[in-house]
């Protein structure tokens, strides 16, 4: 019975991906769900800011295809 705390959603993964959670779950004696959850709570662990250290620091540097919002004001200085 599902967790009623618990949000579903589609997930597309390569299939390389798909074998290695499959593999990694019958060697824990887990869900794949479940090795889903834990992968993401380590990443989780792993961005966490440590003290005075806000959260825009840990963000992303913008890839090739990020572009700036269109409409802003502009900032100089």
């Amino acid at each position: 019975m599902p967790c009623r705390h618990s949000a579903q959603f589609k997930l597309r993964i390569p299939a390389d991906v798909k074998a290695f959670l499959a593999a990694e779950a019958a060697k824990n004696a887990s869900s794949q769900s479940s090795e889903i959850v834990r992968a993401v709570r380590e990443r989780m662990e792993r961005n966490k800011p440590t003290t005075g250290e806000s959260l825009q620091a840990k963000a992303p540097a913008a890839g090739p295809n990020d572009t700036p919002l269109q409409g802003g004001p502009e900032i100089h200085g």
